[in-house]
């Protein structure tokens, strides 16, 4: 029970009884040991078990995992994830005795699962418990970072024995390899240093890795760590990914790296002469690249084996890999929450889930299924559309972790946030005059998934076509004057 003053976790038990429609409580033994009964949490999984053996069948509901938050004082509070599986025997009669309810735990933390994971789909297949999916939380001292799942695990009540499910499919595809981890960052003279693990090929060997700094999305390739940056603007503040390739392809690329920035020195054996006379053709480069870039595709190499992409075709190029990826999606994306069934075939389904990135959550509605008796592939039943994301809230964080200091931007959308705010600016004359109107019956999602298309084009007359103008400062543009008219109907 959550409200604004308190959380609190529950362990009680109720029976519900259809005919009579009435609760019935089962209350934990005054006597009865720590280990008799399940602790309090929430967001547990729970099935039901019809047990054969040669004495007969037996009823059990089995429950996994769960989460409480512990107080730890005035102005901390702990997240505690259970990993224990509980067993409670249900009764095969109509008639029976609240005595013969009873918990047992069949299993302690971390043999069924080898990490704790919240908000999995889990089913019951032929006396084993299979698992889908999920959410990692990992709580550092400022921050919560998650990591989600799209795996497949099984948990046998029978034999104990746990592990992963790896499908006909996975056996014989090659897979790109994970990414590596940056573990520091060196700075010099217009240059940066990135130090990274070695890469996991996923059995296949790692051919080469490539660096990108951002916000200027200059590259630097190579065959093992560490990958320099060279020609780099002293004073101004990089991050960098780094992502490995092998057969299959190019992996994903890993977490970003600290921020840091190259050292203005002066003539030491860091900064010779040399060095000025070949970059000083780069002064003021970085704002002319955030400029609207011409579509010839440019490709500048400046002799260090950097490549210096414009930004506006590297985001071409990686919007045509989304797209492509978007239309070989042949299982389920990472995700926590979705709903998992099996039908009376052993056909499982996962249908929906959430995703987070930084501050963002990502909801979906595709659907899958799987033949839990064959294990042979995923079937696509309703695939996932990228198109069909609409972010609705505010993304200046996600900004600042995107783009990692690009300053430009920022100041766009502050002064796109005073606009928005002023009473008689041209977008809110526009919402309330020009606008479509919403309608009774429909929320403010609703209202902007049914009209965005009108607003971008009202946002368009009133922002004129200005090179800083950008696709997703119209959308916000577009937003905030549908905000406006439903705010005022």
């Amino acid at each position: 029970f959550d409200s604004p003053k308190t959380c609190l976790y529950y362990n009680d038990l109720f029976i519900f009884d259809t005919d009579k429609r009435k609760w019935t409580e089962i209350k934990k033994p005054p006597k009865a040991p720590a280990n008799a009964w399940p602790s309090e949490r929430s967001g547990f999984n729970f099935v039901l078990w019809e047990k054969k053996s040669s004495a007969g069948i037996a009823n059990f509901g089995l429950i996994y995992g769960g989460m409480r938050v512990e107080n730890k004082g005035k102005f901390s509070d702990y997240s505690h994830v259970e990993e224990d599986l509980w067993s409670l025997s249900l009764p095969r009669g109509e008639q029976f005795t609240v005595e013969e309810l009873k918990w047992r735990k069949l299993q302690a933390k971390g043999t069924v699962l080898p990490r704790p994971r919240l908000s999995m789909g889990m089913v019951l297949h032929k006396n084993q418990l299979v698992f889908f999916g999920g959410v990692e939380d990992i709580e550092t001292r400022w921050d919560l970072k998650a990591t989600h799942y799209n795996e497949l695990r099984f948990y046998n009540l029978v034999t104990q024995k746990s592990g992963r499910i790896t499908l006909e499919s996975e056996m014989d595809k090659p897979r790109p390899p994970l990414a590596p981890k940056i573990t520091k960052v060196e700075v010099g003279y217009q240059r940066c240093t990135v130090y990274f693990t070695e890469a996991d090929g996923r059995g296949l060997p790692i051919l080469s890795y490539t660096a990108v700094a951002r916000p200027t999305n200059e590259k630097v390739h190579g065959n093992s760590s560490p990958l320099t940056f060279a020609g780099l603007n002293n004073g101004q503040k990089y991050t960098f990914f780094v992502a490995a390739t092998n057969p299959a392809g190019k992996g994903e690329y890993s977490m970003a790296s600290e921020q840091v920035a190259p050292t203005a020195l002066r003539n030491t054996s860091l900064a010779p002469e040399r060095y000025k006379e070949r970059f000083a053709s780069k002064k003021g480069e970085f704002k002319k690249r955030k400029s609207k870039a011409k579509k010839s595709e440019k490709v500048q190499d400046d002799g260090s084996g950097t490549e210096n992409i414009i930004p506006t075709q590297l985001e071409n190029e990686e919007n045509n890999e989304e797209k492509q990826a978007e239309h070989a999606v042949d299982s389920p994306t990472p995700r926590s929450a979705a709903m998992v069934c099996l039908d009376a075939k052993g056909k499982m389904y996962v249908f929906g889930g959430n995703f987070e990135q930084k501050a963002r959550e990502y909801f979906f509605s595709d659907l899958y299924s799987l033949d839990l008796n064959r294990r042979d592939k995923w079937e696509v039943i309703n695939d996932i559309n990228t198109n069909d994301q609409v972010w609705y809230g505010s993304d200046e964080d996600d900004d600042e972790d995107d783009d990692e200091g690009d300053e430009d931007e920022d100041e766009d959308e502050d002064e796109e946030g005073e606009s928005s705010k002023a009473g008689n600016s041209k977008e809110t004359k526009t919402s309330e005059h020009k606008g479509p109107v919403p309608r009774e019956d429909e929320s403010l999602r609703d209202f902007f998934d049914r009209t965005g298309k009108k607003w971008l084009a009202l946002a368009k007359t009133t922002q004129g076509d200005g090179e800083n103008v950008t696709e997703k400062k119209l959308r916000k543009v577009a937003f905030q004057m549908a905000r406006n008219a439903f705010s005022s109907k």
